[in-house]
């Protein structure tokens, strides 16, 4: 009775350690195609998101200063002429 004790253990075991090996190899792989992913997408002309959020807000603050400056166009416009 002893030996089925054992044999299940080691069953047990064996299958614990499978599970570990595949939860390596499965964060081994998904690392491999997320630098291989980085790797295409460097060899092209696309911007990074953080370089993407730096112009985003360059045009908006670019966007805000010509709304001001049509006012104060307006402004001078409207002013008498001496």
């Amino acid at each position: 009775m002893q030996f089925k004790g054992k044999f299940f253990e080691d069953i047990g075991a064996l299958a614990s350690s499978a599970a570990n090996t595949a939860s390596h190899l499965k964060k081994e792989v998904d690392h491999k195609i997320q630098a291989k992913f980085e790797e295409i997408l460097k060899s092209t002309d696309m911007i990074s998101r953080e370089e993407f959020e730096v112009v985003k807000a360059m045009a908006q603050k670019a966007r805000e200063e010509n709304v001001f400056l049509k006012a104060e166009l307006e402004t001078l416009k409207k002013r008498p002429k001496k």
